[in-house]
């Protein structure tokens, strides 16, 4: 707590429109704040109180401060004798001492990696590695190869977004022969696609492609849409769905923001054409022409010979904002007025 202190009062020195009562009361509200904590702290660790009582006091609380009981929450952590809710709360309190602890944290990691740990106390670890791996867990620990086949579907997930983050080809090919065949899976196949979209480098794509082209369950053929964006191969597939009357808007859209992902400098290409047909939604259109400003608003298409005079795809643009199309949608004709604002295309007098 000292170093949040010394924090404050460099704050509160370097700030001269602060009164010394001003500082005074800040001060106190942070010494007040905590001996609030101390005694939330002091009620937990005291085994003769009933569970519930321990877990009220320091539930409301994010962390302890006083080393001492700093060290009382990391025995209530290792104490076989004490129930498993009051050693994960113990854990949950010391997130950030448990990093620079050595032996705490390989318990914590064995205690993950097995799948007879008590479900409190586990569900902890969980928690707990998940907020290190970003900072001082970085990286593919051994733990994430034991619980890729956890019983508990959470855990399989979480190791293997970490697995897949760090470019692993055995959980790589594992997710991928869910796509192949989702019979007896460990994931369904919505959640390898998304866990396969984490991979460094995009071999998965064929497999991805193929669930695209398959008709089934709506939700994964959407997830397979929006990961194949760069994917060249599914790119006349991807065009053809966003043009198509017959596909749900969901679908369409889907497709137009995957070719914005995927290969942005054409997207003009793939976009006059919907703006052309009488039948497509307002919203759909919205989408193209919003798409096109982000495009065309950019330095190098500012700095190119195309932008210095309007083409047809202005024009087109122009022409709803004109009012002089099919589509008289009050939110289309501001659309256009916005890209010709913004993009600012030379138009013929």
């Amino acid at each position: 707590m000292k170093k949040y202190l010394s924090l404050l009062l460099i704050l509160f020195s370097a700030l001269p429109a602060f009164t010394q009562t001003t500082r005074d009361s800040l001060l106190n509200a942070v010494a007040g704040y905590t001996q609030l904590v101390y005694r939330a702290a002091d009620t937990f660790l005291n085994t003769r109180f009933p569970q519930a009582v321990r877990l009220e006091a320091i539930g409301k609380y994010s962390l302890v401060y006083d080393p001492e009981q700093v060290a009382g929450f990391k025995r209530a952590v290792i104490a076989e004798n004490e129930p498993p809710e009051i050693r994960a709360m113990a854990l949950n309190k010391i997130y950030q001492y448990a990093e620079n602890d050595e032996q705490l944290l390989a318990q914590v990691l064995q205690w993950l990696g097995n799948s007879r740990t008590p479900k409190p106390l586990r569900n902890e670890t969980l928690d707990l590695v998940h907020a290190l791996s970003f900072t001082s867990l970085p990286g593919k620990l051994e733990v994430y190869d034991k619980i890729l086949t956890d019983p508990d579907a959470r855990y399989r997930l979480f190791a293997a977004s970490k697995l897949m983050a760090n470019g692993d080809q055995r959980t790589q090919q594992l997710l991928v022969s869910v796509l192949e065949d989702s019979a007896t899976a460990l994931f369904t196949p919505l959640q390898a696609i998304a866990l396969l979209s984490l991979a460094p480098k995009k071999e998965f794509y064929p497999a991805v492609y193929k669930i695209l082209q398959q008709a089934g369950n709506e939700d994964t053929r959407l997830a397979a849409l929006e990961t194949l964006g760069a994917y060249t191969p599914a790119r006349e597939k991807i065009i053809s769905i966003s043009r198509d009357p017959n596909e749900k808007e969901i679908f369409r859209e889907a497709a137009l923001m995957a070719l914005y992902s995927g290969d942005k400098e054409n997207i003009v290409g793939y976009v006059s054409p919907i703006l052309n047909d009488k039948t497509a939604s307002s919203r759909l259109q919205i989408l193209c022409i919003q798409m096109t400003i982000d495009q065309r608003r950019s330095m190098a298409y500012r700095r190119s010979k195309k932008a210095r005079r309007a083409d047809e795809y202005d024009l087109l643009v122009k022409s709803f904002a004109d009012g002089s199309t099919v589509n008289n949608d009050e939110a289309l004709k501001k659309i256009a007025e916005k890209y010709l604002l913004l993009v600012k295309p030379a138009l013929p007098q």
